[in-house]
């Protein structure tokens, strides 16, 4: 993903409407589109090695042993 920043107005079918100044990020090959060959706008981070998509999932809890909860209920 990359950060760019319009520098015309305009219309895309994958971004839709766009205005001068408007920030995006967008995946790196529509922004290399828009930067480099449409050239309505500018990067405003460098380019960055894509992370990852996350999985949504939360991560797991710690187990906790039921001698342990018992010894923190003693303690109360």
């Amino acid at each position: 993903m990359v950060k760019i920043k319009f520098t015309a107005q305009g219309a895309n079918s994958m971004i839709g409407g766009f205005s001068t100044g408007d920030v995006a990020t967008v995946g790196e090959a529509i922004g290399k589109h828009l930067v480099e060959e449409a050239r309505v706008a500018r990067y405003i981070e460098a380019n960055e090695p894509s992370k990852p998509a996350a999985t949504g999932r939360k991560p797991r809890a710690a187990k906790v042993s039921p001698a342990a909860t018992a010894a923190e209920s003693e303690n109360k």
